[in-house]
C-alpha cells in the first residue's frame, strides 16, 4: 500500500471574518444589555458572531451556528476589551426587538 492513496482530503476554508476587526492592533468589543430570545442575553457574543460572513443577504444563518462563529473570531481575532453597557438594560423575551428600558445603571468591562 502507498502512503497517500486513501480518499483525498477536503480542506476546510476558514470563515471569513470582517477585515476591519480582524487586521486591528487593538480590538474593543462593545455591547449593550439585552435579552435575546434564543441565546438569552446577547451581550458581547453577539457583536463576535456578527463579524463573520456566515449570514446570506436575507439575513439568515448558514450552516454555521451562532457559538461557531463566536468562537471563530475567539480563535483568529479576539477583542483586547470588552465593555457591556448596561445603564439602561433592554428587558423582555424580545430585548432585542422589541426592548422594554429597565434602568440599571450598570456598565461592566473586562479582558
Amino acid at each position: 500500500m502507498q502512503l497517500g492513496a486513501g480518499p483525498a482530503r477536503q480542506r476546510v476554508q476558514p470563515t471569513p471574518i470582517c477585515a476591519h476587526w480582524g487586521k486591528r492592533r487593538y480590538r474593543i468589543n462593545f455591547a449593550k444589555n439585552k435579552t435575546h430570545e434564543d441565546s438569552v442575553f446577547a451581550l458581547c457574543v453577539h457583536n463576535l458572531a456578527g463579524l463573520t460572513a456566515t449570514r446570506n443577504a436575507q439575513g439568515a444563518r448558514g450552516a454555521v451556528s451562532l457559538p461557531d462563529d463566536c468562537l471563530e473570531v475567539l480563535r483568529r481575532a479576539p477583542p483586547h476589551f470588552n465593555v457591556i453597557d448596561g445603564y439602561t438594560s433592554c428587558h423582555g423575551g424580545a430585548g432585542h426587538r422589541a426592548p422594554r428600558g429597565m434602568q440599571t445603571h450598570t456598565f461592566i468591562a473586562s479582558p
